[in-house]
């Protein structure tokens, strides 16, 4: 019902923001220079072909179909694999526990890679339950394919790379390791070659990472005004699809977007040496927000979304409750011999995830794919809690586990954010998405709600004007466009759209009159 929902009432559906204009532009490019397209990936190559498919079959709002059915299917697979792993007691609880964690729900259905990310991540799963119930080499090679999709999905998944890789040896103890190994690396080479031939022949470099190698992300989530989440870190003015452009940098040159990566990793190492005290401080800060419960989203706002679906993603199982079931399955599974290596490829899983929030900068999206192997741990996690909670005489066994438990889930409810209600940005891209479906009262009304909460915010100003002069209001497009060349911090992009309002509120009335 919620996608169903948000597919026919909300104008994200069919409008790209943020991040997701970056990809649609990147798929655009796909289609129409086939198959390897003429521009680099500046985000990861493989979610732009995903919403290449719909867009090659000439309808673009086919593409949140296709991801909300390709989820569907990530499900029953992630069921199957825990079923073949754990039991059908078990995975059902995994399965219950991941459907009713909100932010899976809410990711599925956003032009982000966050929702491809959790499918290639439950591959990884299935794979890896394949690999343990046959023998052969066909599932190594199956796990090395599921590894490359992860690192395409998600580069800082790379990694959890080398614990798939000795858990597949350790799995198969009477096959010489460097067979194993070697049979690995073919499905992990496999996987990744199409992206790297791609890469190579469009930008000249056999690369499957981002154009800026994540020089942009280290910057944002390191730099000296960092605090932990997405900032502007005084180079950019929040609109991700203009990043490269506003470094002066030509989004379409992958040597000169390379070489800005390069230059902002450099002044982020720089500026962690002027004060390692600092970094540390925030590495804390990082680790502090990534496992408390409250959703820090970067590009779609959790309570702008209660406001469209007022029911959607209120209650369910948050963070903190996933953490500490997982903790306690965790302990289940290191005291079975035989779960020991399946608990290694689940931490490295985890692990790759935890890593890339803590050397980027955490959020939401950021944060999601920790969520498969936290259920996966927490299918044990469940039913071992319900037993301890029926024979309490076990509980001076799992006396530590329970505690540590217990802690990690009174910690997460301490409140993060101190957002509660729907943020100025929300309604700026919401203002956006309602002009781009061809609505534009309905975005004046959500620019409006916007400029309450910042009013002197030159790129919402901008955006009013434009509307106010569409809609023939030459004075007051007149006078937020006075207050927007005003502005000291308007990027060169915004100042030559401001010109060129101006020019056209100019010439407005003599035009109209006409």
């Amino acid at each position: 019902m919620y996608h169903l929902l948000y597919l026919r009432d909300v104008p994200f559906a069919v409008a790209t923001i943020s991040d997701g204009r970056i990809y649609e532009r990147a798929a655009a490019d796909l289609v129409a220079s086939p198959p390897f397209g003429t521009a680099p990936f500046y985000l990861q190559g493989l979610y732009a072909a995903q919403l290449a498919l719909p867009m090659a079959a000439g309808d673009f709002a086919l593409a949140l179909l296709v991801q909300i059915s390709l989820a569907a299917l990530a499900w029953w697979l992630l069921y199957r694999a825990m079923r073949s792993l754990l039991g059908r007691y078990p995975a059902a609880w995994g399965i219950a526990l991941a459907l009713a964690h909100p932010p899976l729900a809410f990711y599925e259905n956003k032009f982000l890679s966050a929702s491809l990310t959790i499918v290639c991540s439950i591959g990884v799963v299935a794979a890896m339950a394949w690999t343990r119930r046959r023998d052969g080499p066909w599932p190594v090679l199956v796990v090395g394919l599921a590894a490359a999709a992860c690192v395409l999905a998600r580069p800082n998944l790379l990694l959890a790379a080398p614990f798939l890789a000795f858990a597949c040896v350790l799995l198969r103890p009477s096959r010489p390791r460097s067979r194993v190994l070697a049979v690995f690396a073919l499905g992990f080479g496999l996987g990744l070659a199409p992206m790297a031939i791609r890469n190579a022949v469009v930008t000249g470099t056999p690369t499957v990472m981002p154009a800026h190698g994540g020089g942009t992300s280290f910057y944002i989530g390191n730099n000296a005004r960092a605090k932990g989440v997405w900032n502007p870190a005084g180079l950019f003015s929040g609109d991700v699809a203009r990043e490269a452009e506003e470094l002066g940098e030509a989004a379409d040159d992958a040597a000169r977007v390379a070489a800005m990566g390069d230059e902002l990793y450099r002044r982020a190492w720089q500026e962690i040496g002027d004060d390692p005290g600092r970094w540390l401080w925030l590495l804390c800060r990082k680790a502090w927000l990534m496992i408390g419960n409250d959703e820090l989203a970067q590009d779609f706002d959790v309570h702008g979304e209660h406001e469209m679906i007022p029911w959607a993603n209120r209650f369910g199982v948050p963070f903190g409750v996933l953490a500490a079931l997982a903790i306690v399955g965790a302990s289940v599974w290191w005291r079975r011999p035989d779960r020991r290596v399946d608990l290694l490829w689940v931490l490295g899983l985890a692990f790759a995830t935890i890593a890339g929030n803590l050397v980027f900068f955490t959020s939401a999206q950021h944060r999601l794919p920790l969520a498969i192997p936290l259920c996966v741990l927490a299918a044990s996690g469940a039913p071992r809690v319900i037993a301890l909670v029926r024979d309490r005489a076990a509980l001076r066994g799992d006396r530590i586990v329970v505690a540590v438990a217990l802690l990690v889930l009174a910690q997460a409810w301490w409140p993060r954010s101190r957002q509660r209600e729907p943020s100025a940005v929300h309604y700026y891209n919401l203002a956006l998405a309602y002009d781009h479906v061809g609505e534009p009262r309905a975005a004046y009304a959500a620019v409006e709600r916007a400029l309450e909460r910042a009013p002197d915010q030159p790129l919402m100003l901008l955006s009013r004007a434009t509307l106010r002069r569409r809609f023939g209001d030459f004075a007051g497009a007149r006078a937020d466009l006075d207050r927007v060349v005003a502005s000291p911090s308007l990027p060169a992009w915004a100042r030559e759209q401001a010109q060129q309002e101006v020019d056209a509120v100019a010439i407005g009335p003599q035009t109209q009159a006409r």
